[in-house]
């Protein structure tokens, strides 16, 4: 099933520190906030094309996921590779950005117990 999203447009600005706010219901595309435990999961992409991903990252020192990510603002594709790719990661999908500045990444999962088909997420204030 392919979402719909209010808005939806690759203009916006990927390199960025994003918190997660919602995941993506595979059958209805509905926004499943994530458990009380995965509120403070933070995606961090740098210009230069490094990514890391870290769950609960006030709580933690570790970084969870790093690699690098490639991605296309005129198609809307990303990729993020991983060195040492965890069970169940899927990193292909695509992006778009929401007209109120929400990241929206869908088919790509970063492999936790709390399958889902893509995520939103917010710009990290910290």
């Amino acid at each position: 099933m392919e979402c719909a999203f209010p808005g939806a447009t690759y203009d916006g600005v990927l390199q960025n520190s994003w918190s997660e706010n919602s995941r993506i219901a595979c059958e209805t595309c509905e926004e499943i906030p994530p458990p009380e435990e995965f509120t403070q999961n933070l995606l961090v992409l740098k210009p230069d094309g490094k990514f890391t991903y870290t769950y609960t990252v006030f709580l933690e020192d570790n970084i969870d996921y790093a690699g690098s990510y490639e991605w296309s603002p005129e198609t809307g594709n990303i990729i993020f590779h991983v060195a040492s790719q965890p069970p169940g990661f899927d990193g292909e999908g695509t992006f778009h950005f929401t007209e109120d500045g929400r990241l929206i990444l869908r088919d790509v999962w970063f492999s936790d117990e709390l399958k889902s088909c893509g995520y939103e997420f917010l710009p990290w204030t910290h």
